[in-house]
């Protein structure tokens, strides 16, 4: 045997009367009534909002016949004037936009990984400060979805996120929605 075991093995008899196990604690989630713990609510009754535009989609145009700017930005636009249109008549507590608002479904010829990274937006930037700003502006939370890339943690991979941005104006949450994609569409990838 080795050393090392002999030893411990020698120890652990000696001192087995000294050494009592414990049971793991367990988390008490729901109490024996039914009743578990709870938060209050920011409101007893929320109001939520839900848009599904037609942005300028990209799907199946090739990436040089497109001004990534100019469509980025129209597609901002267009949310930010769905948004003012769906706030006419009260302002919802939750705005929701669709999975790639900003972006467009990025897939067809010339759609490779490099290509998807120069159109993929970082998160916060440029394009979700507009965003950040309507939130804040009309005390609501904007959810949306897109293509993302994270050069820190990730560098060359296409991210799909949904954001949450605060009524306050500041991204709550970015939930990353991982998937490998290229099984299911040939020459599509999305990671």
């Amino acid at each position: 045997k080795y050393l090392g075991t002999n030893i411990f093995t020698s120890f652990h008899r000696q001192n087995q009367k000294s050494f009592k196990m414990s049971e793991p604690a367990t988390p008490k989630l729901v109490n024996p009534d039914g009743t578990y713990p709870c938060k209050p609510l920011e409101k007893e009754v929320i109001s939520l909002a839900v848009i599904q535009s037609n942005c300028c989609q990209v799907m199946g145009i090739p990436p040089s016949k497109l001004n990534k700017d100019e469509i980025l930005t129209k597609n901002i636009d267009k949310m930010l004037s769905l948004a003012e249109d769906a706030c006419q008549e009260s302002t919802p507590d939750i705005m929701l936009f669709h999975e790639f608002p900003i972006t467009g479904f990025l897939a067809g010829p010339g759609w490779d990984r490099a290509t998807k990274l120069e159109w993929a937006i970082e998160i916060p930037g440029p394009y979700t400060s507009k965003l950040c700003a309507l939130a804040k502006e009309k005390d609501m939370y904007v959810i949306f979805g897109s293509y993302a890339k994270d050069p820190v943690d990730w560098p060359g991979h296409v991210l799909s996120i949904q954001t949450v941005i605060g009524r306050d104006g500041v991204i709550q949450k970015q939930i990353w929605k991982p998937k490998n994609i290229m099984r299911y569409y040939p020459g599509s990838e999305l990671t």
